[in-house]
């Protein structure tokens, strides 16, 4: 009985310089949403609670879930972009902090296409008049009076 013979042979350089390149990856990762220091509206309200009352509801704001609907109903999208990142990685194309970066910025578009989306339950009338009153247009648009919640929505990475 003939046994095969398998050789397999490891380029030593190329592992080298792929642990290299993911050195401290392990410890990488972005973070997307209202981050501490967003800022405040004109009447010192922190944009992060606004964000925070908005995603989760309060007992007199309804819950828009602008940054959880973004994450959960694109999750094959973002794994595809995260297997993206990492082939790119691996090719020598992208740094883990360039990889990071590209799914954090997609991540956020995603989060602000939410917010622009006028998002359920409507407005209640009340909010829509003050807001007519105010001069904001479209009154019944969901969380885009000022639209500082929207421009406060960024990305950083972290450990890179």
């Amino acid at each position: 009985m003939l046994k095969p013979k398998i050789t397999i042979k490891t380029d030593t350089k190329h592992l080298t310089e792929l642990k290299r390149r993911f050195k401290n990856a392990d410890k990488a990762y972005v973070s997307v949403g209202v981050h501490e220091g967003a800022g405040e509206y004109a009447d010192g309200t922190s944009v992060m609670n606004v964000a925070l009352w908005n995603e989760f509801g309060t007992e007199h704001i309804p819950s828009r879930p602008f940054i959880r609907n973004a994450v959960y109903g694109h999750e094959g999208q973002i794994n595809a972009w995260r297997k993206e990142a990492i082939g790119k990685i691996i090719s020598g194309e992208f740094t883990v902090k360039q990889g990071l970066d590209m799914i954090g910025f997609r991540l956020q578009i995603l989060i602000q296409k939410n917010i622009t989306s006028n998002m359920p339950p409507p407005n209640a009338p009340a909010t829509v008049a003050h807001k007519r009153a105010e001069g904001v247009a479209p009154p019944d648009q969901t969380l885009m009076e000022t639209q500082l919640l929207l421009r406060s929505v960024t990305y950083k990475t972290v450990g890179v």
